[in-house]
Parts: structure tokens; sequence; C-alpha cells
């Protein structure tokens, strides 16, 4: 981080460029006579908050905003800038209006302004501004990753979080935002997808990221699990276990207590719909036969197949899972409704009661 200039110095680079600049006129005259107008009074000079932006850049000022200590810290600096350039405190203020202001006296656009053209700043080695991090729209089109992704080309989850995002803050760009949120989740973003607001905005402390950038994230997340479950139709068929879990583990990965989801199928294991079943800890609200082939029954299902998460992300299955299991496949037995599998759903992976030969 580069060191805050003296004042001296900052007028004097500051008068330097203005000189340099293509003018009908020496910055002196302007100088002189700008000094004696309106436009450049005093008054017109302790309202210029773009004067107190360009002084924030350069850390002479904590903040940009107009208020009583920023404005003894203005005038602090013009009389120090002016006893060290042996100038007066109206060249000081003529110079800093002229550079950061819009004048067509000596230039249509300010060196410093809204939008600093730091490549022709004399500032740039003194300039907290100059030495951050380039934002997204300052990259090459290139690296871009929403022009990138216009493209058609294939984004990593970081850049497509960084179009998320859209701006960066003061401390880190949104791309840089997006790769501290993936590696925050060691890279799994179903564990990003399942945290709340304010647990986002923990995973990166002290970076700038707002409640708002972490609901933006939230709401994208939230659409591609809409969207993945919105895939899971009627007449889909349910040939393996990996396609339970493919279709219900997001889904189940986010609840945060133990729920229970019957899926009933017809003759050809298509599924004709989903039901929940219970939600809770299976030893506190037990899964009783009755409750879970009720709808199973109501819709001429021809099979079953059970499906429930463990909220620790331990898939592996307890005593209760197994005896509540058995329980169900007997039922299913004597009304005619055949249990095909029981899936349990951990964080990463699953266990199917099938395929483990427990059925």
């Amino acid at each position: 981080m580069p060191t805050t200039p003296p004042a001296a110095t900052v007028y004097q680079l500051v008068a330097e460029k203005l000189s340099a600049t293509p003018s009908a006129q020496p910055l002196a005259e302007v100088v002189a006579e700008a000094a004696a107008s309106d436009e450049f009074s005093l008054a017109r000079f302790s309202e210029s908050q773009d004067v107190l932006r360009m002084l924030h850049r350069l850390r002479v000022t904590p903040n940009s905003s107009i208020n009583p200590r920023n404005l003894t810290r203005l005038a602090d600096f013009v009389e120090k800038a002016a006893q060290g350039a042996g100038v007066s405190p109206d060249a000081v203020r003529v110079c800093l209006l002229l550079y950061t202001s819009r004048n067509t006296r000596l230039t249509t656009e300010p060196v410093c302004g809204p939008k600093p053209r730091c490549a022709e700043c004399a500032l740039t080695a003194h300039c907290a501004h100059s030495q951050r991090r380039p934002s997204l729209k300052e990259l090459p089109i290139t690296e871009r990753p929403r022009e990138r992704l216009i493209q058609g080309e294939k984004l990593t989850d970081a850049e497509l979080l960084a179009i998320l995002i859209r701006d960066g803050t003061p401390k880190a760009s949104a791309l840089e935002l997006a790769r501290a949120l993936v590696h925050a989740c060691d890279g799994r973003l179903a564990q990003l997808a399942e945290k709340s607001v304010e647990e986002i905005c923990a995973l990166v402390p002290k970076s700038g990221l707002g409640p708002a950038k972490a609901a933006q994230v939230k709401a994208g997340l939230e659409l591609a699990r809409r969207l993945q479950q919105s895939q899971f139709t009627p007449g889909t068929s349910l040939i393996t276990s990996r396609d339970v879990f493919d279709q219900f583990k997001d889904q189940l990965r986010a609840e945060k207590k133990e729920t229970v989801i019957a899926l009933l199928l017809d003759n050809k294991q298509r599924l004709i719909r989903s039901t929940p079943i219970s939600v809770g800890s299976l030893t506190a609200s037990i899964v009783h036969p009755r409750e879970a082939f009720l709808p199973a029954i109501r819709a001429s299902a021809a099979a079953v197949i059970f499906v429930h998460n463990h909220p620790s992300g331990d898939e592996t299955p307890s005593k209760d899972d197994i005896e509540i299991t058995r329980r169900l496949k007997e039922a299913g037995e004597i009304i005619g409704i055949k249990v095909l599998d029981h899936v349990i759903i951990g964080r990463d992976s699953y266990t199917s009661f099938a395929d483990r030969g427990l059925l």
C-alpha cells in the first residue's frame, strides 16, 4: 500500500500535469483569473466532494464525506501545500478543482473524477485507488466472466458466482469474493446453498461482502435447486438407487431435520408422485406403516421407495433405520405394495438398503 504523500508534493504533481495539458492559456494565468472568480471561490472549494474524493484516494481523509472533520483536514492540507510549494492557498485550491472537476479551461474531463483516468494521472504512485485490484469491468474482455459466458465458454463455479455478485467491494473484486466463498465451502456449492444469508457473509469476514450480495448468491443457488426439482416430474423412471440420490440429494441435504419421503411408482418403476411421510428424528417421530402406505394405496401404486436424509451428513443406517425399514417391508408385503428400496442421503454420498442386501 502506498504511503500518504506530503501536501506540497501533491500540489506540485497536479500543477505539473495541468501545465502539460494543451491550453490556450498558461496555468499561471488560469489560476490568477480563477482565483478571483466565484467559480473557484473558497465556498465552492469547501463544498467540493470531488476534491475530497481525491484526497480520500490519497488517504488524506478517511472518506469523501463533507463533514466538519474532513473540512478541517482539507483546510490543513491546503495550508501545508501552499507553504511547502511557496504559492498562495488560492493557487492550491484552483489546481485541485481543475484536477478533479470538469472545466473547459484546461480539460473537458477531470483527471481524478468519478471515473479517474489513472493512466494519465501524476499521482498513481501515491494513490490507493490506482493500486487496488482491478474490478471485473477493468479486466480485459477475454478475462471477464460475463463476456466469456455470452461467448458460450464454460466457466468455473467461482466465475459463475462472480456474475451473480456483479460488483466487488473496496477490498476485493467480485471474482475474488466468489473464489473466497467457493474455497470456504471446500469447493462444494451444495454446502454453500445450505447456508443462510448471514452465514454466507460470515464465510468471508472483513471482505465487504454484505447481505445484499449474499442474497444475490443465495437466490442464484436457490433457483438452481428449484430447476433441478422441476425436472423431477411424474413419469420419471427410477431404476437405480443412484437415480434416487441424484434427484433428491440437493433437496434433502438442505434440510435441518430428518425428512422421510415416499416415492410412489407404477409397475414399470415410473414415478407417480412423491409425498412427505415424516419430518423429525426417526426416534422421536416414528414412521408408522399406516401413514407410510396410505398415499401409495390412494394412488394405486405398485411399488414404493422410501428416501430420507441424515442432517449429520453420515449416511450410515442407524438401528432405528434398519428396524423401521424391516417393518415397512413386511407391511408392504401384506398389502401388496412392494418396497423396492430405502435410500439414506448424507452429505456427499448415500446408502441403499437394496444395494447392501438389507431388504
